[in-house]
């Protein structure tokens, strides 16, 4: 199973496929060339046609400390403009946009408890590369073959791009905890079939009459909209929240029967307004086995002319358990679905389009 931390990163990175990721950013290095000494290289536009996080891996410490190990990512570039000048006479120069096949290799420390991170030891192990030059071919082309003039700079460059990714994803992270896997799973809940049922009847004493046997299966459930996430920590493997204000609607059937009576018998309907909660532990290592754990309702009954007073007590106490199995049951999968399916795709809250970058760097 893949960690989160790549999973994220992979998505992030995929993101900025085809997009132009360094805008007027200036990256740029000194390279010495044979003969001609000293030429600058510098790049200004960068647009990535493919990414793929390839082998990653990720391990973490009893304190809570992840080290994520990327152990290759394929880029591949579909526009690089470069240009160079000889720093002394005749000073050569020449520019173009590149196509080029790479692939780099770093390890990224994370400190969940401290929010630090940092990204290290970046290499590029692959670098094939068509150069496009415009202005002196073959020089360039020598040039290339003797120094790989373009390898500091592509470096710096990728190196740049996993930063403020990286960056981004931890911060989102950081700042929202599990709540950021969750925000908008509301709108899946209309898709799941909610229901709850009392596949045997539940025995309540009731004073005076004695004990009856109470069956209660709901006929419609309207899910709810909003919902409040608060960020409670991290436990060194599980990001912790607390999602509440959960409202529900309910309709539902109730029936009571009195054991060997003929008399104390009644059935009719009901509805119910139902806030729920749960605790969600979203593990970071291991998203599979993210939990829930739903806490106890509070409802507020209404039922209707044809029943008794006590029914209300008796199936206030009868309907919290059975709410709660039934949220247990299908809110958990459907959380833990959505989890998954958040850290996959791009338009989860957590992972946004990376825009242009702004600052300038120099290797």
């Amino acid at each position: 199973e893949v960690p989160i931390f790549c999973r994220l990163l992979a998505v992030a990175l995929q993101e900025a496929e085809g997009t132009p990721i360094v805008g007027d950013v200036n990256v740029s290095t000194q390279v010495d060339a044979p003969i001609i000494g000293n030429i600058d290289v510098s790049l200004s536009h960068m647009a990535i046609d493919n990414v793929d996080v390839v082998d990653c891996d990720a391990s973490v410490t009893d304190q809570g400390t992840f080290t994520v190990e990327i152990k290759k990512l394929a880029l591949s570039l579909k526009e690089l403009d470069w240009k160079y000048s000889q720093g002394r006479w005749p000073h050569v120069s020449d520019y173009g946009r590149a196509t080029a096949d790479t692939s780099f290799s770093f390890t990224i420390g994370i400190d969940m408890k401290t929010e630090q991170h940092n990204m290290l030891d970046m290499k590029l192990n692959q670098l094939d590369m068509h150069l496009g030059a415009q202005e002196h071919t073959w020089i360039t082309k020598i040039i290339e073959k003797t120094t790989n003039f373009m390898t500091p700079a592509v470096s710096k460059v990728v190196e740049l791009v996993a930063r403020k990714t990286l960056n981004d994803v931890m911060g989102e992270i950081y700042k929202e905890g599990a709540c950021a896997f969750v925000q908008g799973a509301l709108k899946d809940l209309s898709l799941v079939d909610l229901s709850f049922t009392t596949y045997q009847p539940v025995v309540v004493e009731i004073p005076i009459i004695g004990n009856v046997s109470i069956r209660v299966n709901s006929t419609e459930i309207k899910p709810p909209t909003t919902m409040t996430c608060e960020k409670l920590g991290f436990n060194g493997t599980a990001l912790h929240a607390h999602v509440k204000d959960l409202p529900f609607e309910t309709k539902f059937l109730w029936a009571y029967q009195k054991a060997n009576s003929s008399f104390w018998h009644n059935n009719g309907n009901g509805s119910a307004s139902i806030v729920a909660g749960t605790m969600l532990d979203v593990d970071i290592m291991k998203p599979s086995q993210t939990k829930i754990a739903v806490l106890l309702p509070t409802l507020n009954i209404k039922l209707d002319a044809a029943s008794d007073d006590w029914m209300y007590k008796a199936v206030g106490e009868v309907m919290p358990p059975l709410v709660k199995f039934s949220l247990q049951e299908f809110g958990g999968k459907l959380l833990a679905h959505y989890i998954e399916k958040c850290i996959e795709d791009p338009t989860c809250p957590h992972v946004k389009p990376m825009p242009q970058a702004e600052s300038s760097a120099s290797a």
